[in-house]
């Protein structure tokens, strides 16, 4: 869904005259305005590669932050929720995708595992000198 939604963003900023007034508005050139919506589309594509999607997610975290922060500044209150929103699911996105975070989720399942074997065969092992 993140993955569509920057392909999607990245396609509407380089096509939407809309978006290029707005970068006007902003002082911003047309160079700045290809770059951030070709960016967006990289973007969007990367987050479908699994070697890849935490670092990306990482980085459009940040860059996220940076933008709803800039919207603050400039007095675009409710604009700024969007950006916020979409740093929150991206850095969900991070934690869910970084490689430690898999590796501790499963070792923790190993040990108890492991630990339901052994309380297991305790277990049988009282009930064999009972008798």
């Amino acid at each position: 869904m993140l993955a569509a939604l920057f392909v999607i963003a990245g396609t509407a900023t380089l096509l939407d005259e809309r978006v290029a007034e707005t970068f006007a508005q902003y002082n911003l050139s047309s160079t700045a305005l290809n770059t951030i919506g070709l960016g967006e589309i990289a973007a969007g594509v990367a987050l479908l590669v699994p070697a890849v999607a935490w670092q990306v997610a990482a980085c459009l975290t940040m860059a996220m932050v940076i933008a709803g922060l800039t919207q603050l500044f400039r007095g675009q209150d409710w604009l700024a929720l969007v950006p916020a929103v979409l740093a929150g699911m991206l850095a969900m996105l991070v934690y869910l995708r970084h490689p430690r975070s898999s590796l501790s989720i499963r070792l923790r399942a190993a040990a108890d595992a492991f630990a339901e074997r052994e309380l297991a065969l305790e277990k049988r092992d009282s009930r064999g000198q009972d008798r």
